[in-house]
């Protein structure tokens, strides 16, 4: 029996600065959390005719575009899931500072499908707020809860953001030295869950229940219990609003009921068909692109509304669209979600029935062979994905700053990695990558712009347009890498919109007419296709990858230098993070701690449309039990 994490407070996260904790026990059932935090002061640089600021003891970045970069302080709070919070007190002490130059706006946001100068994007100045002399933002102090899993235990998060404030008319800074919080709040007097029967559950179609038996038995000789269930049984059982939510509420019962850890979604299309195995949760957030499907909507199973813990549907609106946002339209018009994963989702997204055994076969043997030479070898491959043509800086390499951080997490851990850049003429096309797999590998990152078929980069500096291509879709059947199976994580847009099918073009006709599919071919046709990129690494017979990462559908990152302060780039290196840095070996797990830590230091899910593409798109392709390098 899962036991409760303590009564008083479970944990403080993310933070570095000086702290000093009182706790005290205010009654019977009320307790109370004194942190002071100091601060230290502002670090003031020159970037040309802008000044940026910086602080030691901030997380992140505060950006929205066109508006002052000011640096986050972050504090979170971790209680057993149950526990409600009374009160919130902030205290802060501030000083000001006069500035020479206004502070650095923040950047645009791009996306990585962009293949010509027609994704041109600018820096930006937001004249209301820099012709103001009211402080920015008007709020300093940002608090949110959530429900989700810290250490495989469901926890109450509690985030609080502190910004300094800024007066663009009066170029006054302000930034406090010292912030005094207090927490008043009331622990559960049991755990809400306390079943522990199964670790793992796999959600399939009946048909394939037997094909599954001997995965089971793997699982279970490794210690990971697990049981199984068939849509045919679910859909009956269950009364959602659709076929999604009828798989959604069985996972939120095999949580309560079994003490479920990962849930194995195991299919994807039937065929070349328009239907599902499994089926996605298509969403309605307008900055992810047509045709976004979220798996991580079946990994959110609850919210904190009124410090009760309820079923997070994705429609807090109640409108029939899920996850609606868009930075177009009013933050009233949203859904607010909590995002905070309960459970640990991956799928197999395999379509036909002959695709189970080889992919069975792929995860068994991966875990089970002790003798793995290649596995500390790594790839990372990018170019400049915002040149010059684009209206990026000259010498500012976004993606090959993005996969440095990656490749110098690994090569910490004693990994030999090859960096495929085109600053450095080390790859030229698509044979350079090919003939690296061939080499054995047990990490691949791509950062690259995409499309469900392609990815690709620029050259250093690139003043023309001209993409150089790095693998298409019909390169995976060349990847003669046999059992030397990576994990692959590719950062593009649409890699991973596994909704692809040759019926699109059928349903694309019906849609839009026959004139309108063919003129619109170019755009479209990346969806007329079998598979994702990323479906077809983890697919692959004797070769491609033991699991996959990617989008489906936009990529979005930062331009220029801000090009790691959050969005696409910021989660596929926490990811990496969380195996090098926080030593999660469970793939799954790995995946879900940077989307936690997203939440926990950047934020803002329920204020940019972005922020929450960067984790609604985001896809595992695999086992989410997966031990990294096998047992």
């Amino acid at each position: 029996m899962k036991k409760i994490i303590g009564l008083l407070i479970f944990g403080i996260l993310v933070f570095s600065g000086i702290s000093n904790i009182v706790i005290s026990k205010e009654n019977q059932s009320n307790y109370r959390i004194l942190d002071k935090i100091l601060v230290s002061a502002p670090i003031l640089n020159q970037e040309g005719e802008y000044i940026s600021v910086s602080i030691d003891e901030a997380d992140s970045l505060w950006l929205e575009p066109g508006k002052p970069q000011l640096p986050v302080v972050t504090k979170v709070y971790a209680f057993p899931l149950g526990t409600k919070i009374i009160n919130v007190t902030i205290e802060k002490y501030s000083d000001e500072y006069e500035l020479t130059k206004k502070v650095i706006p923040s950047p645009e946001p791009l996306q990585l499908s962009c293949l010509s100068s027609q994704c041109s994007n600018s820096n930006i100045i937001n004249e209301t707020v820099y012709g103001s002399s009211e402080l920015y933002p008007s709020n300093s102090d940002h608090i949110s809860k959530g429900a989700g899993l810290k250490d495989g235990e469901h926890v109450l998060f509690l985030n609080i953001k502190i910004t300094p404030q800024y007066s663009p008319v009066n170029n006054l800074l302000l930034v406090p030295h010292e912030i005094k919080i207090i927490v008043e709040y009331i622990p559960p007097v049991e755990p809400l869950f306390n079943s522990d029967e199964y670790d793992m559950i796999i959600i399939t179609n009946e048909d394939y229940i037997s094909k599954f038996q001997r995965f089971i038995d793997h699982k279970n000789n490794l210690g990971i219990r697990t049981t199984i269930d068939s849509v045919e049984n679910i859909y009956p059982n269950y009364d959602g609003r659709d076929e999604a939510e009828d798989i959604k509420l069985r996972i939120k019962d095999a949580v309560e009921k079994l003490g479920i850890e990962y849930v194995i979604l195991a299919g994807g299309r039937k065929g070349q068909t328009l239907e599902w195995h499994i089926p996605d949760r298509k969403i309605s957030n307008w900055e992810s692109g047509r045709d976004c499907s979220s798996d991580h909507y079946f990994a959110d199973i609850y919210k904190i509304i009124d410090d009760e813990v309820a079923f997070e549907d994705w429609d807090s609106n109640d409108n029939g669209l899920y996850a609606e946002s868009s930075n177009e339209i009013s933050i009233n018009l949203w859904d607010e979600i909590d995002y905070y994963p309960d459970v640990v989702v991956g799928r197999l997204p395999f379509r036909y029935e002959h695709e189970i055994d080889p992919l069975i076969d792929k995860i068994i043997q991966y875990e089970s062979s002790p003798d793995k030479q290649w596995f500390h070898n790594a790839l990372v491959v990018s170019g400049d994905q915002y040149p010059p043509f684009m209206g990026g800086l000259h010498g500012i390499y976004e993606g090959e700053m993005e996969t440095n951080v990656t490749a110098n997490l690994l090569e910490d851990q004693g990994f030999a990695v090859v960096r495929l850049w085109q600053s450095t003429h080390s790859w030229n096309g698509r044979s350079d990558i090919i003939d690296k797999f061939s080499d054995g590998l047990g990490f691949v990152h791509f950062a690259c712009h995409g499309n469900p078929i392609s990815i690709g980069s620029y050259p250093a500096d690139d003043e023309d347009g001209g993409l150089i291509e790095a693998l298409r879709l019909k390169d995976i059947k060349r990847l003669d890498n046999g059992n030397s199976l990576p994990v692959v994580m590719i950062h593009g847009c649409h890699t991973a919109q596994f909704s692809v099918s040759l019926s699109n073009i059928l349903r694309d006709i019906n849609e839009y007419g026959l004139w309108d599919t063919l003129r619109g071919a170019r755009f479209l046709s990346s969806t007329w296709v079998p598979y994702d990129l990323t479906s077809a690494f983890l697919i692959k017979e004797d070769g491609g990858a033991i699991a996959s990462f990617g989008y489906s559908g936009y990529g979005y990152f930062w331009g220029n230098g801000a090009c790691l302060n959050g969005l696409c780039p910021w989660i596929c290196m926490r990811f990496f993070d969380s195996y090098a840095n926080q030593s999660i070996d469970i793939i799954g797990k790995a995946r879900d701690q940077a989307i936690i830590d997203y939440l926990n230091i950047i934020g803002g899910m329920n204020d940019n449309a972005l922020h929450r593409n960067a984790i609604e798109g985001w896809i595992l392709m695999g086992d989410p039990s997966m031990k990294i390098g096998g047992y």
